[in-house]
């Protein structure tokens, strides 16, 4: 027996229809709850303060969460390296506010090496250079002045924040304004001078030095190759045949070069045209007595010194 009329068939599709749509509504419902459940989660996670933590318990929850970053950080930067370097900074600059947050998990194990042999060599300078500032010496003058002079990194073609001498005196635990830094610096300044003209051509009247003594000047170049140099501090001159028999080579500015200023006499000449001004040798039996000059005087004798000295109040 046929059937006349689709009908039934028809009824039947709809009923398919509306049973597939209802289980597309409660998926739709489902996938909203839990969106709504996320987004709370999410809130209240946001609503929490940052807590040490532990790492993720398995390598698959950890391998996911990366992505997520990983594709978030390409789409924000248009994978450009500078956009993500500029992004990830922020970030660590935020995180590193929190006090349990540690900046070297972040680096990669080769960074994280050289990081802290170099924190724990700042360290030790720090403490040796401590010890040499109580005991001051020009030994340890020179020393001072040649870690001032070495350990200050040069300065980077197009750098926007140089390192300052504040900076690099802080890290140190030193006074940026002692006398043996302010020297290591200009010491600095000359050997980077150098550095730019080292590999040059030497010229009349430069500093160099040669197998007759640490420094001289060149004082004349012959048509036959022969060289006269000017020896300091006593100023003979010697010649010799070629630069390479005298081993001259272009002066090279010491890093640890500490000078002490003059000290002058500075006692009025009319004191010592009228007074003998002689210091007596350091003895257990020096007595004060009085001088018998009009002038008001301190009258020092001693028994080991035949002379006898005193000076003007």
């Amino acid at each position: 027996m046929h059937m006349e009329s689709d009908l039934p068939w028809k009824y039947c599709w709809l009923i398919l229809q509306n049973e597939v749509n209802l289980m597309k509504l409660d998926g739709f419902a489902l996938v909203d709850q839990k969106t709504r459940g996320r987004e709370s989660r999410n809130e209240n996670v946001k609503e929490q303060s940052w807590i040490r933590g532990c790492d993720f318990k398995n390598a698959q929850a950890k391998w996911k969460a990366k992505v997520a970053v990983y594709e978030e950080i390409e789409k924000k930067s248009g994978k450009e390296i500078v956009k993500a370097e500029s992004i990830l900074s922020g970030i660590v600059s935020d995180l590193a506010k929190e006090q349990q947050f540690d900046e070297y998990a972040i680096l990669s194990e080769k960074t994280k090496s050289k990081l802290r042999t170099m924190e724990r060599s700042i360290m030790s300078a720090s403490s040796i250079i401590a010890g040499m500032s109580r005991t001051f010496n020009l030994s340890s003058a020179k020393i001072l002045t040649a870690v001032s002079a070495v350990l200050p990194p040069l300065p980077v073609l197009g750098e926007e924040e140089p390192v300052s001498k504040r900076e690099f005196c802080d890290m140190l635990g030193i006074n940026r304004k002692s006398k043996y830094v302010q020297m290591g610096f200009d010491n600095r300044e000359r050997y980077n001078a150098y550095l730019n003209y080292a590999e040059g051509e030497i010229k009349v009247g430069e500093k160099v030095s040669c197998r007759a003594a640490p420094l001289g000047i060149l004082t004349n170049i012959a048509n036959d190759g022969s060289v006269t140099i000017k020896l300091l501090p006593f100023g003979t001159e010697k010649t010799f045949p070629s630069s390479n028999a005298a081993r001259m080579y272009r002066y090279v500015p010491l890093l640890d070069e500490y000078g002490r200023d003059v000290r002058f006499d500075t006692t009025p000449d009319y004191i010592k045209k009228n007074h003998r001004i002689l210091l007596p040798p350091a003895c257990s039996n020096l007595t004060q007595q009085k001088c018998h000059c009009k002038e008001k005087t301190s009258f020092v004798s001693c028994s080991n010194y035949r002379e006898t000295s005193h000076v003007l109040i």
